[in-house]
C-alpha cells in the first residue's frame, strides 16, 4: 500500500510548488487529524508523510492519532530510500534505531500499532532479516498480539527457518488470525519444512472452512505435488480454475501435474488458457 501510493507521487512537482503550504498544514495535523487527511488529498500521500516527518518538533509524535503515527513511522523506514532511489545502499538498521529511540515516548498502544505495520512494511520489501529481528522484538515485548507473530513466521520463512516459521504462524492462529490466506501460508511453510503429513492436514481443513477458496484447493493439490502425486492433485486444480477461471495460476499449476503424468497435450492446452489468461507470468 505505501509503496503504489506513496513512492510514486514522490516526486511530484507540487512538493516543491506547495512545499510551505504543506509544511504548515502538515503542522496543523499535529492536532487535527483531520487537517492531515485533507492534506493528503490536496497534495499526495508522499507530500503529506515528508511534511509530517521532517517538520514535527520533538515531542508532537505522542499527541498525533494512530493513523498519523503510523504514516510517520513508515515515512521512517523509506523516506530517505525514495531519495536515493537506490534500495541497496538505504541502511534499512539505522533508521530502525532511530525509530526505536523515537518511540519510547510514544503511548503504548501507538508503539504496538507501529511495531506491526513496520514489521509487515519490512517484509514487503523484502528486508527480511531486518524484518525478523524487528518482528521477534514485537512478539517479545507484546506475545498476545497475533500479527507480531504473523510477521515473525513470515520472515522466518523467508530466511530460510520453515519449521520455526510454522510455530510462530500456528501461534498466531492460536491467537485469531483466520482467513483462507493464514491456512495457505501455514500449509506453504509445512510444505517447505518437508512435514507433508501436516501440510495435508491444514489444506484439508482450509477447503473445508473456505470451500469458496480457489486457492484453498489449489493448495491441497500442491501438496499432492510436492508427493509426486500429480494424479491426485488434478482434481483439485481443476475445481480451483472452476471457482476462479481468471486466475492464470490454477491452469499453470493443472499442466504442471499434467506434464508430470506425460500427458504432453492436455498439458499444453491448460498452459496454454494460462498464457491467454496471463502472457505477462510467461515472460
Amino acid at each position: 500500500y505505501l509503496i503504489a501510493k506513496g513512492y510514486s507521487v514522490y516526486f511530484d512537482p507540487r512538493l516543491e510548488v506547495h512545499r510551505g503550504d504543506a509544511i504548515q498544514r502538515g503542522l496543523d495535523a499535529s492536532v487535527d487529524p483531520h487537517a492531515f487527511a485533507q492534506l493528503e488529498r490536496d497534495f499526495g500521500f508522499k507530500v503529506a508523510v515528508v511534511s509530517l516527518e521532517s517538520h514535527f518538533p520533538a515531542g508532537v509524535a505522542p499527541k498525533l492519532s494512530w493513523r498519523l503515527l503510523y504514516f510517520d513511522a513508515s515515512a521512517a523506514v523509506y523516506a530517505e530510500q525514495a531519495e536515493s532511489q537506490n534500495w541497496p545502499q538505504f541502511d534499512v538498521a539505522r533508521r530502525l534505531d532511530e525509530l526505536t529511540v523515537r518511540m519510547r515516548s510514544w503511548p503504548v498502544a501507538a508503539q504496538i500499532q507501529t511495531s506491526e505495520v513496520i514489521g509487515s512494511f519490512l517484509i514487503s520489501i523484502g528486508e527480511f532479516a531486518s524484518a525478523k529481528s524487528w518482528a521477534t522484538q514485537t512478539v517479545n515485548r507484546w506475545p498476545e498480539r497475533l500479527k507480531g507473530h504473523m510477521s515473525l513466521g513470515r520472515a522466518l520463512l523467508a530466511t530460510g527457518n520453515p519449521s520455526a516459521a510454522a510455530f510462530e504462524l500456528r501461534r498466531a492462529m492460536e491467537l485469531g488470525a483466520t482467513g483462507p490466506d493464514v491456512w495457505r501460508e501455514l500449509a506453504v511453510t509445512q510444505t517447505a519444512a518437508g512435514d507433508l503429513e501436516a501440510a495435508t492436514k491444514t489444506a484439508a481443513e482450509a477447503v473445508q472452512r473456505y470451500s469458496d477458496s480457489a486457492d484453498s484447493w489449489a493448495m491441497r493439490g500442491v501438496v499432492e505435488l510436492q508427493k509426486n502425486r500429480p494424479q491426485d492433485a488434478l482434481p483439485w486444480f481443476e475445481k480451483a480454475a472452476a471457482l476462479d477461471p481468471k486466475d492464470s495460476s490454477f491452469p499453470t499449476l493443472k499442466g504442471e501435474a499434467l506434464l508430470q503424468l506425460r500427458r504432453f497435450s492436455e498439458a499444453r492446452d491448460s498452459l496454454l488458457i494460462a498464457y491467454e489468461l496471463s502472457p505477462e507470468s510467461f515472460d
